[in-house]
C-alpha cells in the first residue's frame, strides 16, 4: 500500500511524465537486439514457432538478461490496429518466383511465411516475450522510429506502410538533410502533428498488447536518425521531447495499473552532436528523467571510439545508464597477426568483427563510464546449424563484465569511415581514411580503455603491435612513425609492407587498404589509458594529385603470451 507521500510523489510524477522515482535500475547484463527478420522460417506456423523459439533458447546460460525484440514502424509482425501487418498489400516485389534469384525475388516467399503465421495467430513478439521471461530475461519490444529500408522505391516495396501511402504528398520531408542522397527525404517528417500521433499511436499500442510479459519498451531512432527536413532538427527537437513524454507517460499509467515498473531504452546517434543535429535533445531528456537508459549507436558498423562519456555525464546525474551498441561487423579488413607474414593476407578480407576487435572496443566503454552493451544483429548466423556460432558465444562471454576483458587479446581501432559518416550528420566524421594531400603529415587519436602502466600487472601485455594500412602508397616512400611523441619507426616504407594477395572490397568505405605496415611496440608503458596521439611524417607521397596517398587502417593488437596463462592457472 502506497504511503501518503509515496502516493503524491507518484501523481506528481505522471503529471510531469516523468519517469517514476525507484531504487537504482536493475543489471540488464547483456541487451539483444533482435530485429525479427527470423521470426517466420517456415511455411508450417507452428515450426517457424519453435524455430523462434529455439533461437531465444540459444541465449540460455549467456551473459545475455535482456532481449530486445523489433515489432516493426510502419509495417508491423502482430495484426494492429493502427498501422500496417506485413503483407497488407501485393507489389511487384511479392510475385511469385518459383527458383529466386535475388534478395528481391525472395519476398514472396518471405511474406507467405509471415502471412501464414499471423493469420494460424502466431504473434512472434509474444512468442519471443514468453520464452526470454521463461530463461529470466527481460524483455522489451522494440519500434523503429523512422525505418528507412523503403525510402529508394517506396511505392512497391514491401515495408511501405499505409499510412505513408496515403500522406506522403503531405507529410514526408522531401528536403532531404543527408545532401549526398535526395531519398531520405522519402521519410515521414516528425515536424507534423499528425506524423507523430501516428507514431504515439503505434508505441501505446504495443504498450497495451504486451504490457504483460515486457518489461519496458525501446524507442529505436537509429534505423534511421531522420526526423526532420535540412537544418531543422534542433529548432524542433521539443517536438521529440513531447513525443518521448507522452510514452514515459503512458508506461508510468501502465505500471500504476500493473503494480510494476516499466524501464525506457532509447537507441541514439552516437554522439551529442550528432543527436541534436537529428533533433533530440538528450539533456532535456535526463533534465525531466523521460529515459532510464540511453544506447548510443552507429549505424551499421562497430565504432572504437563513441564519445559515450559525454552521454554518461548527463545519464548518471538523472539515475539513467549508457549502454553503448556493439555491432558485428566492420569494414572489409583482416585480423592483426602477431608476426605478420604473407600467409595471414592470402584469405579474403571479411566484414566479420574478431572477438579481439570488440574486446578493444568494450575496454574503451567500460573505461568511458558504459554499465553494459547492446549486441545488435548478431542473429543473423547458420540458423540450419544452430542458433549462433562459437565466435558470438565468445562475444558474450567477453561481454559479461569489465573483469572478463583482463588478459583477452584485443585491438584498439581508429574507426574506420563508413557510409555516409563522411558529412558529419547523424554520425560522426571517422578520422580514417586521412589522406596526405598537400601535407607530409597525419594526426590520428587513438583510443585505449586499459591501463599498461604496471609492468607487475597480470593485465600487462606480452606483445603490442601496431598495424597501419594505406592505399596509394609511391614505392619510394618513407615515414616517421611516432606515438605519443615517442619514435615507433623511421625510414623507408616498401621492405616492411605486406600486401594482400587479393584487394579487400571497398564496401560502403571510403578506402580500402591496399599495404600493411605492421611495427611493434616494444614498451606497452608508451600507450597511456585514453586518448593516445598517433603521428605519421610522410616522405615521397603519391604523385598523382586524383590519388593521394591515405592511411586507410590504424590499429594497436594486444596480445597475451597463452602458454604462461596455462602455467599460471594450473
Amino acid at each position: 500500500m502506497f504511503t501518503r507521500m509515496r502516493l503524491l510523489t507518484v501523481t506528481l510524477a505522471l503529471l510531469a511524465g516523468r519517469s517514476l522515482p525507484a531504487d537504482e535500475l536493475p543489471d540488464f547484463g547483456l541487451m539483444f537486439n533482435n530485429d525479427a527478420d527470423l521470426s517466420f522460417t517456415d511455411n508450417d506456423p507452428q515450426r517457424s514457432a519453435a524455430n523462434l523459439r529455439a533461437e531465444i533458447d540459444g541465449l540460455a546460460g549467456t551473459p545475455v538478461r535482456t532481449l530486445m525484440f523489433c515489432a516493426g514502424t510502419d509495417v508491423l509482425y502482430y495484426p494492429t490496429k493502427v498501422s500496417s501487418v506485413w503483407g497488407w498489400r501485393e507489389t511487384s516485389y511479392t510475385q511469385y518466383h518459383e527458383q529466386p534469384r535475388n534478395e528481391d525475388e525472395m519476398w514472396y516467399q518471405r511474406i507467405e511465411k509471415i502471412r501464414k503465421g499471423i493469420e494460424a495467430g502466431i504473434d512472434p513478439i509474444r512468442v519471443a516475450g514468453e520464452e526470454a521471461r521463461k530463461l529470466g530475461m527481460y524483455f522489451v519490444p522494440s519500434c523503429r522510429m523512422n525505418d528507412d529500408h523503403f525510402i529508394f522505391d517506396p511505392f512497391n516495396y514491401p515495408l511501405t506502410g499505409e499510412f505513408w501511402l496515403k500522406h506522403h504528398e503531405q507529410y514526408t520531408i522531401k528536403d532531404s538533410p543527408i545532401l549526398s542522397d535526395e531519398h531520405y527525404g522519402n521519410l515521414l517528417d516528425f515536424s507534423h502533428q499528425e506524423v507523430r500521433d501516428f507514431r504515439r499511436d503505434v508505441l501505446f499500442e504495443m504498450i497495451d498488447r504486451y504490457q504483460d510479459i515486457m518489461d519496458g519498451l525501446e524507442l529505436d531512432f537509429n534505423r534511421s536518425q531522420i526526423l526532420f527536413p535540412r537544418g531543422k532538427g534542433p529548432e524542433r527537437a521539443h517536438l521529440v521531447t513531447d513525443l518521448v513524454r507522452q510514452v514515459r507517460q503512458r508506461l508510468n499509467e501502465v505500471g500504476e495499473k500493473n503494480g510494476k515498473r516499466y524501464y525506457l531504452f532509447v537507441r541514439v546517434p552516437p554522439t551529442l552532436k550528432n543527436c541534436t543535429w537529428a533533433g533530440m535533445d538528450i539533456a532535456a531528456w535526463m533534465k525531466d528523467r523521460l529515459v532510464n537508459v540511453l544506447i548510443p549507436a552507429q549505424l551499421m558498423t562497430l565504432s572504437h571510439d563513441m564519445p559515450i562519456d559525454e552521454f554518461v555525464a548527463l545519464a548518471a546525474p538523472a539515475g539513467a545508464a549508457v549502454y553503448p551498441a556493439i555491432y558485428p561487423r566492420t569494414t572489409y579488413q583482416w585480423p592483426i597477426p602477431r608476426v605478420p607474414t604473407q600467409d595471414h593476407y592470402t584469405e579474403p578480407a571479411t566484414r566479420e568483427v574478431t572477438p579481439e576487435l570488440v574486446c578493444g572496443a568494450a575496454a574503451n566503454y567500460w573505461h568511458m563510464g558504459a554499465r553494459g552493451f547492446q549486441l545488435f544483429n548478431f542473429q543473423h548466423e547458420d540458423m540450419a546449424v544452430r542458433p549462433y556460432t562459437d565466435r558470438v558465444y565468445r562475444i558474450l562471454r567477453d561481454l559479461a563484465r569489465p573483469q572478463s576483458l583482463i588478459l583477452a587479446d584485443k585491438v584498439y581501432a581508429v574507426t574506420p569511415g563508413y557510409y555516409l559518416d563522411h558529412e558529419d550528420t547523424y554520425q560522426y566524421r571517422k578520422q580514417v581514411p586521412a589522406t596526405f594531400n598537400g601535407s607530409d603529415l597525419v594526426e590520428l587519436t587513438m583510443i585505449v580503455g586499459e591501463n599498461y602502466s604496471d609492468r607487475t600487472s597480470l593485465a600487462y601485455p606480452d606483445a603490442v603491435v601496431l598495424r597501419v594500412g594505406f592505399s596509394h602508397l609511391a614505392e619510394d616512400a618513407g615515414m616517421t612513425v611516432r606515438l605519443n611523441g615517442e619514435n615507433l619507426f623511421e625510414g623507408p616504407l616498401s621492405p616492411q609492407l605486406i600486401r594482400p594477395a587479393t584487394a579487400a572490397p571497398v564496401s560502403s568505405a571510403a578506402m580500402a587498404a591496399e599495404v600493411y605496415l605492421q611495427i611493434p611496440i616494444d614498451h606497452p608503458t608508451m600507450l597511456k589509458q585514453g586518448r593516445n596521439l598517433l603521428s605519421f611524417e610522410l616522405r615521397s607521397a603519391s604523385d598523382d594529385p586524383a590519388k593521394p596517398t591515405a592511411i586507410a587502417e590504424c590499429a594497436v593488437a594486444v596480445f597475451y603470451e597463452r602458454q604462461y596463462l596455462k602455467m599460471l592457472f594450473e
